[in-house]
């Protein structure tokens, strides 16, 4: 099952889900990318970025006459999945057969991989090691592509409108952030994140004759967090093997579910 989880902007929110036959111990975590999936609906607040509105000419000129300014505050844009889509690659190894109550392989009992290819508007890029009381792992937003669910209209002289889509991406190279992992018990723990982003916003028309507008780049956030827990659930394998399930970016208030590579 993939859930759904609620996020609040300006945090970063993370959820983890380890999944290892053996609690006790060291705990193996892999390195990889984690793929999210924004659930259509998701709000962007464009008003921090643009607290007047958009002025005269923003979206540019048709017929020689310039965009018409649009006052603000400027309304709350429903956002979900964008133009630009990755995949991702989830593989998921288990025990199948009916021997496997032992939880071990025997000739009643195999092991199989399941290999499915999700494609996701968001991905994360996290480091591994062994989580043996604490572990500190490297984060990376490396994939970001949204878009406003309906395009904008905007007019030119009062008439002549033109519809534009908000589309939202990375902006050139990212920072690495931290996630600090803190076991408490065998089966739960806290982690701290930071995590620097750098976006953009872009504007694109819906026609081809639509005039060309600037975008608004070099936008930067510093996502932090406290405090947030972990679990570690019993999973059915021949090994002590945990994977990180839920890395939940969030840049605004948004609606994720997951998948992972």
């Amino acid at each position: 099952m993939i859930p759904t989880l609620p996020r609040v902007f300006p945090l970063i929110v993370l959820t983890i889900l380890f999944s290892t036959f053996v609690l006790a111990g060291p705990v193996p975590i892999l390195p990889g990318k984690d793929g999210f999936h924004t659930t259509p609906g998701t709000l962007f607040n464009p008003n921090p970025l643009l607290p007047g509105g958009f002025p005269a000419g923003f979206f540019g000129l048709k017929g020689g006459v310039p965009s018409d300014p649009i006052s603000g505050p400027l309304p709350i844009l429903p956002v979900g999945p964008g133009p630009d889509l990755v995949p991702v690659t989830i593989v998921t190894t288990f025990l199948t057969g009916p021997g496997c109550h032992t939880g071990s392989v025997n000739i009643h009992c195999y092991q199989q991989t399941l290999t499915l290819t999700e494609f996701v508007d968001t991905v994360v890029m996290r480091t591994g090691g062994t989580l043996n009381g604490t572990l500190p792992l490297d984060i990376m937003l490396v994939h970001l592509s949204l878009q406003s669910l309906a395009p904008i209209s905007v007019t030119y002289g009062g008439a002549n409108p033109s519809l534009f889509n908000i589309i939202i991406g990375l902006d050139g190279a990212q920072a690495t952030g931290t996630l600090n992992l803190t076991q408490v018990t065998n089966t739960t723990g806290t982690m701290d994140t930071v995590l620097p982003v750098r976006y953009k916003v872009s504007f694109a028309g819906t026609n081809p004759g639509d005039p060309a507008v600037n975008g608004i780049n070099g936008l930067q956030e510093v996502l932090q967090s406290r405090g947030n827990s972990f679990q570690l659930t019993p999973e059915p394998g021949p090994a002590a093997t945990v994977l990180l399930g839920g890395l939940a970016l969030v840049l605004w208030s948004r609606r994720r579910s997951r998948s992972r590579k």
